[in-house]
C-alpha cells in the first residue's frame, strides 16, 4: 500500500515539475484530489511553466478557464 501512495505522489510531483504539457490527466486529476496546500503549490509550480495558457483541471478559477 505504501508503493502504492509512493508511485501516485512521485507521478504527482513529476507532473507539477517536469511535464511537459499541463493537460495530462492523470497528473490532472490527482492533483485535483490532492489536500488544498498540496494543489494550490501544484498549481503555483503549473502556472510558474503554463501561465500563458488556459489552466488545467484542478487549477481553474471559477470561470474554468483562468488560473486560480
Amino acid at each position: 500500500m505504501l508503493l502504492i501512495v509512493g508511485g501516485i505522489f512521485g507521478y504527482w510531483l513529476w507532473y507539477v515539475t517536469s511535464a511537459p504539457s499541463q493537460y495530462n490527466s492523470p497528473g490532472m486529476d490527482i492533483n485535483n484530489m490532492m489536500p488544498e496546500a498540496l494543489n494550490r503549490w501544484g498549481c503555483d509550480q503549473l502556472k510558474a511553466r503554463f501561465g500563458d495558457g488556459l489552466a488545467p483541471f484542478g487549477c481553474t478559477a471559477e470561470d474554468y478557464q483562468s488560473w486560480k
